[in-house]
């Protein structure tokens, strides 16, 4: 706190008796080596003694600036990234008409996006910039409604990512007071979402367990147990128990796997035989995807491939170990390509892609909300191939992680997309084309989103005949 008062005066020298927080942050940030959640801290201990006291920027007339004061204003808006030429123009002559010190603090929160540690996710968040306090109230109106049809939805990850933009808008513009109401609303969100994934493992689990769905109560058992060990690390010791519980159920599905892999290898050799006529296919298709240049899902298919010798090997086909590393070797030669290609690419047209992107987050949280599951995991699917072209991983993660929960309130989900193949195949037979191909590109996306690629080739050839 010593140190912040310190640099505090610093930007108080002059006749200027007041400075901005985010400013304060930022350069404390650089002169003390410290993570802004720290820094928070100290200055809410300067805040509490009243060493600091915040100040309403009403209290400060516009006046009339010099060509001079225009030109350093202009000066400071041309340095600012991500900004057009019309951008910064429009955006001088906005700071020109405001008063001093509402000018400065537009310019500090454009200049110093905040970042900070969520206590609720820990991760590093941040926010968009907004130059005034009107801007500020909006975005956190928005961020509080898009938090609330979240809720709805139970999409508690979605809900958690928009109190913490509140969070750090609020850490901009408002009180401490108001930065931590949206922080605890963040935490007990996830909260919520922990023990929302609790009880849906013990509910579901034994479930899948039963009717042989081994991967999908893995999966939840999995969930179970990172979020109960959360808990645990949050204080809540009683979860100690509901750790030991999902701990003990992953070891008794690891040792179904086990078993499982040694009756394959027990088993007649069908088996074998399935497997190397399942790699002829996804060679033919891995092939004809790197000839048509979709090196994306080109390495999906080789990613497959290998998935597919490493079973191979398992049941006593020696050779599979070296088409393993074939195909190992095949895909880092694929992602080198698309990273040398990406290089050389127009740059993306990210507003539109995230634009896009809001809009299928709309569609799939109103999705859930009327418990068409199906619909929602689509929407999940094309959002995450938008945040792969925009290398979000952590959004990637995510996601994924969303999709698979939603997958396991959908048991049938797999039937369901065999009777919309063969209902587009019925209308095929009978010349309604135009109902087919609308079926079919919606069990594309199905069949993409659960990753089958086997009924994904089937409908691909349909469209093909009726296009």
């Amino acid at each position: 706190a010593k140190s912040l008062l310190k640099i505090a005066r610093n930007l108080t020298s002059g006749d200027r008796n007041f400075f901005f927080m985010a400013q304060l942050v930022s350069d404390s940030k650089d002169k003390l080596k410290k993570k802004p959640p720290e820094i928070l801290l100290g200055l809410n201990e300067l805040l509490d003694l009243k060493v600091l006291e915040p100040i309403d920027l009403s209290q400060f007339e516009p006046q009339i600036i010099s060509e001079q004061e225009v030109n350093v204003i202009a000066q400071r808006v041309n340095s600012l990234p991500n900004l057009t030429a019309d951008d910064k123009q429009e955006l001088v002559i906005y700071l020109k008409d405001l008063n001093a010190a509402e000018r400065e603090a537009a310019l500090t929160s454009l200049q110093h996006s905040q970042k900070i540690t969520s206590a609720a996710s820990k991760r590093v968040i941040s926010t968009k910039s907004v130059s005034n306090a009107k801007e500020a109230n909006k975005e956190i109106k928005n961020l509080l409604k898009g938090a609330s049809t979240a809720l709805k939805a139970n999409n508690f990850t979605e809900a958690v990512h928009c109190y913490e933009g509140a969070e750090v808008i609020a850490i901009q513009w408002k009180t401490k007071a108001i930065a931590k109401k949206y922080q605890e609303m963040a935490l007990k969100t996830q909260i919520s979402e922990f023990n929302f994934m609790i009880k849906d493992a013990k509910k579901n689990g034994p479930k899948f367990t039963k009717s042989g769905k081994i991967d999908d109560a893995f999966i939840l058992y999995q969930n179970g147990q990172k979020a109960s060990s959360s808990l645990f690390k949050l204080g809540f010791t009683e979860y100690e128990k509901s750790v030991k519980f999902f701990n003990k159920k992953l070891k008794e599905i690891s040792s179904m796997e086990k078993e499982s892999i040694s009756e394959i290898a027990d088993s007649e050799k069908i088996d074998k035989n399935s497997l190397l006529k399942k790699q002829k296919e996804l060679i033919k298709m891995a092939t004809k995807l790197e000839k048509q240049k979709d090196i994306n899902s080109a390495i999906k298919a080789y990613t497959d491939l290998t998935k597919n010798a490493e079973k191979l090997f398992k049941i006593g086909v020696s050779s599979a170990s070296g088409t393993i590393r074939r195909f190992n070797s095949k895909i880092n030669e694929l992602k080198t390509k698309l990273e040398i290609t990406s290089t050389k690419k127009e740059v993306i047209d990210e507003e539109g892609l995230v634009d896009q992107r809001n809009q299928l987050l709309n569609i799939a949280l109103e999705a859930e909300q009327s418990q068409d599951i199906i619909k929602a995991i689509i929407a999940y699917q094309q959002i995450i191939n938008i945040d792969k072209m925009l290398g979000d991983k952590l959004g990637v993660d995510r996601l994924v992680e969303k999709k698979n929960q939603l997958r396991t309130l959908v048991p049938d989900i797999d039937d369901e997309l065999s009777s919309i193949v063969k209902s587009a195949e019925n209308n095929i037979k009978i010349g309604e084309k135009e109902q087919a191909f609308k079926e079919l590109q919606y069990a594309k996306g199905l069949s993409e989103a659960i990753e089958d690629q086997k009924t994904f080739q089937q409908i691909e050839k349909l469209l093909n005949r009726i296009s």
